[in-house]
């Protein structure tokens, strides 16, 4: 990445962390008080879970570009 683009990077990392923290506070908030904390917990796993088969997706892919 040219030097003159990594704080637009860092910004745009940094809005995205600070974006799906305060969606899912409220979201995850709203499904506590809706539906109780086992919900709450089941959700936030499934969410982890996804999470960690996108990172390992992209990962390979980033392998398989690094390779050629």
């Amino acid at each position: 990445m040219p030097a003159e683009r990594r704080g637009l990077a860092m910004s745009t990392y940094q809005l995205g962390f600070d974006s799906g923290i305060a969606a899912g506070s409220i979201g995850l908030g709203t499904i506590s008080q809706v539906f109780g904390f086992e919900t709450l917990w089941t959700v936030a796993g499934v969410c982890v879970l996804l999470s960690l088969l996108g990172l390992m997706r992209s990962l390979r892919a980033g392998r398989r570009y690094a390779a050629v």
